[in-house]
């Protein structure tokens, strides 16, 4: 399992703003949900069509930290998450919101629970540790995986098939 790649950056250096605030248009609720859009939208546009996706994508509660997450069909690396990151940091550097934002760009990380049915593929033949909705575990070795279901081969030698939407958490296990 290759290691987490991540990168951070902090858009808006401090010396560039300060003293600005005094003179910046009050931050509004349509700002932030334009940035936000503008956000999504981009991460969209610059991974289509390439072998990366997005995991997910958190702002903090008080909107001044950014944290996305992308993983790909062979994995990720830290050239796709700094190309990305720089990408994102021009974005948010033209965009009328004020203030520094810390964005970090990453890969889950191997710890991190496949999420994502696109996830999977790339872990045929590794141990999986996946918990239903009912609270039943199964582990085993990914055998198949499609848009509707995986197949994990036991310890016992036997076959067991699980739909997506019964899964409620599912690990790639660590050794």
């Amino acid at each position: 399992m290759p290691p987490k790649a991540q990168v951070t950056s902090k858009t808006r250096a401090t010396d560039r703003i300060r003293g600005a605030e005094e003179m910046a248009p009050p931050q509004t609720p349509e700002l932030l949900a334009d940035l936000k859009s503008q956000v999504a939208g981009h991460i969209e546009r610059a991974l289509e069509g390439t072998a990366h996706f997005v995991v997910g994508i958190q702002w903090s509660s008080d909107s001044r930290r950014l944290l996305v997450k992308v993983d790909g069909d062979q994995g990720v690396n830290i050239d796709a998450c700094a190309t990305l990151n720089r990408s994102l940091g021009k974005l948010i550097d033209e965009h009328g919101w004020q203030g520094p934002i810390v964005l970090e760009v990453g890969s889950p990380g191997a710890e991190a629970p496949l999420v994502l049915s696109r996830q999977y593929p790339q872990h045929l033949g590794r141990q999986l540790k996946i918990t239903l909705l009912n609270g039943t575990v199964f582990m085993g070795s990914l055998m198949e995986a499609d848009a509707s279901k995986l197949v994990l081969k036991g310890k016992d030698g036997l076959d067991s098939t699980v739909t997506f939407p019964e899964i409620k958490e599912a690990k790639v296990v660590i050794f």
